[in-house]
């Protein structure tokens, strides 16, 4: 049986696609890489009917999925672990790693961290573009780029958590024997902190020498990963071909329960939106809804096919569509 295609929508600086493509590696999944723009319109993933701002966006074959930590889970799913796959969710703490890493590593340690953007580096239109908010004004962009002190004494907290974490000489944070998930996650953010002028000094192998070793041992971990698997780019019309070609994986049982307290129904249009920020709706109809997961379907503007969408219930909100009227 042939294994399915991962396709992945990216841009280079993003470290949330950086993050799946580290995960790939380290799972030894090949993968095909579509480049999009760094804000949108993202014309690839318009073509199949999708307006949903972040990045990355994966497709395992026919279904496409959102949001970094479910992606970790459909990949497990697609290629069960194995010694050819190694497994991200080592040990008996998936659900703490997640919870983990969504709550802190994704999104208390990632917000520090990209405050020490160079904010005054980018064009005011683009800011706005990216963030979907109005444009930020040149005294507030000053503002926010006189805060990198306070952004380095900060982070400088965390680090001396994370070294008093690894000081009884553990190689991974949850004491695997394997990188977990909950690695790859904070190793995202501290990496690509590490990389910002503005923030890069606090990391200091004397005042933080197991933290430092910690991220270089993943980090080169990962590099000779990479050498192992098939990374190939394609253009964003061939991908729209195999994803509306290829078969969707069967859809688990649909949680009336559930339904009935969101006040949606099985076969209806709904609409699905992070609960943060990015608040673009993504339409479809509802296919199933789960304790833990909303599938929707819907087709690309030509009319040709149709693709699941797959959500999180965690910080994600569906709602009932409300029917146009006649009039």
């Amino acid at each position: 049986m042939s294994q399915p295609r991962v396709i992945i929508y990216r841009y280079s600086s993003s470290p949330f696609a950086r993050k799946i493509e580290n995960l790939l590696a380290l799972r030894n999944i090949s993968y095909t890489n579509v480049n999009v723009p760094l804000a949108p319109p993202r014309d690839a993933l318009l073509a199949l009917g999708i307006a949903y701002r972040r990045i990355p966006v994966l497709a395992i074959d026919g279904d496409i999925y959102f949001n970094t930590p479910l992606i970790a889970q459909a990949l497990e799913r697609a290629f069960p672990p194995s010694e050819k796959h190694p497994t991200v969710f080592p040990g008996n703490d998936a659900m703490l790693q997640l919870v983990w890493s969504s709550a802190f590593a994704d999104k208390e340690l990632f917000s520090l961290a990209a405050s020490g953007l160079p904010w005054s580096q980018f064009p005011i239109n683009l800011l706005r573009t990216m963030n979907g908010g109005p444009k930020p004004t040149p005294e507030l962009i000053k503002k926010m780029e006189a805060a990198w002190p306070f952004t380095r004494s900060a982070l400088t907290t965390h680090l001396d958590q994370f070294e008093r974490h690894l000081q009884d000489g553990r190689k991974w944070l949850f004491s695997t024997e394997t990188p977990s998930y909950a690695d790859i996650s904070a190793h995202m953010t501290l990496a690509w902190a590490r990389s910002l002028n503005s923030i890069k000094e606090v990391f200091d192998k004397k005042a933080f020498p197991q933290t430092i070793a910690w991220l270089d041992r993943l980090s080169a971990l990962i590099a000779e990963k990479q050498k192992a698997i098939q990374i190939v780019t394609a253009k964003g019309d061939e991908a729209a071909n195999h994803i509306l070609a290829a078969p969707t994986l069967p859809l688990e049982p649909f949680d009336d329960v559930e339904a009935g307290r969101l006040y949606v129904q099985r076969d209806t249009a709904v609409s699905v939106t992070p609960d943060d920020s990015g608040k673009v709706a993504t339409n479809g109809t509802l296919l199933t809804l789960t304790r833990s997961e909303i599938v929707l379907q819907t087709s690309p503007p030509s009319g040709q096919g149709k693709i699941n969408l797959h959500f999180p219930r965690s910080g994600f909100v569906v709602r009932a569509q409300k029917a146009q009227s006649k009039l």
